[in-house]
C-alpha cells in the first residue's frame, strides 16, 4: 500500500487578517454591500440573534491590517450542559467572497476566535 502526499500550490500568501468584534452599525454597513440575488441570508442579520433564547452571540468581522473588512460573521454560542463550554453556529454564515480562492486563509481565523472563546464544535 501506498500514499501520495499532495500539497497546496505554492502562491503568494496574502498578508496576514485582522479579525475582531465589530458594532452592529458596522456589520450592518458591510452586509448593505453585499446586496444582490447572492446577497446575505436573513440568519446573519444581528436582529436575528436577539430571537435565539438560549444563545449568545457575537458579531466579528476581518480583513487586512489597517485595511476594509472583507468579511463578518454573526456567531452564535449555546451553553453546552454541565461545562464551561459552547457549540457554535454561524447560521448560513459566514458572509464574505466565497470565491477567494484562499478559503483557508479568511475562513480560519473566525474559527480559531470561536474556539478561543470556548466552542467546542462550530
Amino acid at each position: 500500500m501506498s500514499a501520495l502526499l499532495v500539497t497546496a500550490a505554492s502562491v503568494g500568501r496574502p498578508a496576514p487578517l485582522r479579525l475582531g468584534p465589530v458594532t452592529p452599525e458596522a456589520y450592518r454597513a458591510f452586509l448593505a454591500t453585499r446586496g444582490g440575488a447572492d446577497g446575505p441570508s436573513f440568519l446573519q442579520v444581528p436582529a436575528w440573534a436577539r430571537v435565539k433564547e438560549g444563545w449568545c452571540h457575537q458579531l466579528v468581522g476581518w480583513g487586512p491590517e489597517g485595511g476594509e473588512p472583507t468579511g463578518v460573521a454573526l456567531g452564535l454560542l449555546r451553553p453546552f450542559p454541565g461545562t464551561r463550554r459552547y457549540f457554535a453556529y454561524l447560521p448560513e454564515g459566514p458572509v464574505a467572497d466565497w470565491a477567494d480562492p484562499d478559503l483557508d486563509g479568511w475562513l480560519g481565523p473566525p474559527l480559531e476566535h470561536l474556539r478561543a472563546s470556548g466552542a467546542f464544535a462550530v
